[in-house]
């Protein structure tokens, strides 16, 4: 498990940009990033201004891999083909580690030591479809029905969830799914997020995605 710093993503990711948009880049970036740390807030998402920034900015990059590799639905013959990721972007994921300080030693000879980031909770793992194409993920956990849509879920208002690992407490943070069949008949709820217990108690613990295999039960207790 890679760490993931933010600064050497937004480097390596305007590679693959064109000049006009690598201007652009830091600015777009770090807008959306600050967006999603007040709305955080606002839900009383628990950790610190430092925990959660690094968090929206893992949210952001995976907002963009996941835009670069679909396609609009409305979208026919050889043009639905999803494109494939450049090259130049690495793949991080779908469990995020922060930066440590070895790393930053590594990239800076004089690091400076805060305390506060010592204490700062890896995101143990995201729950996104990006990282599970196999995993029919996008059929309604109540009706069954493929008629639904992530982008109308949109991510998690509340933020990374705390869930108790096997060895550390740890976040998880998911994207939800919105069943448009529950919403035409009036069923309620008819979003579902995925790392709610509710989504995966009709699963079989062989169809659940490896990497996601103990996140139900985590889910149960938190």
């Amino acid at each position: 498990m890679a760490t993931f710093a933010p600064d050497t993503v937004k480097h390596l990711w305007k590679t693959c940009l064109t000049p006009k948009d690598a201007k652009t880049l830091d600015s777009e970036w770090d807008k959306n990033v600050a967006a999603r740390v007040t709305a955080w807030k606002t839900k009383d998402t628990p950790g610190s201004d430092v925990q959660l920034i690094w968090k929206a900015h893992v949210v952001e990059y995976i907002t963009r891999i996941h835009s670069k590799t679909t396609t609009h639905g409305n979208t026919k013959g050889l043009n639905a083909t999803p494109p494939p990721l450049p090259n130049t972007i690495p793949i991080f994921g779908p469990h995020f580690k922060l930066p440590t300080y070895l790393d930053q030693y590594k990239r800076k000879r004089q690091v400076l030591v805060i305390p506060e980031t010592l204490f700062l909770k890896p995101l143990v793992v995201v729950v996104y479809p990006f990282y599970y194409p196999n995993a029919d993920l996008e059929k309604c956990p109540r009706c069954g029905s493929s008629n639904t849509s992530w982008t109308d879920g949109g991510w998690t208002g509340a933020g990374p969830r705390h869930v108790h690992g096997e060895w550390v407490e740890e976040r998880a943070m998911g994207y939800q799914l919105r069943c448009k069949a529950c919403k035409a008949n009036g069923t309620k709820p008819f979003c579902f997020a995925l790392t709610n217990k509710d989504f995966w108690q009709n699963w079989e613990p062989l169809q659940i995605p490896r990497t996601l295999v103990t996140i139900p039960e985590y889910l149960e207790y938190c």
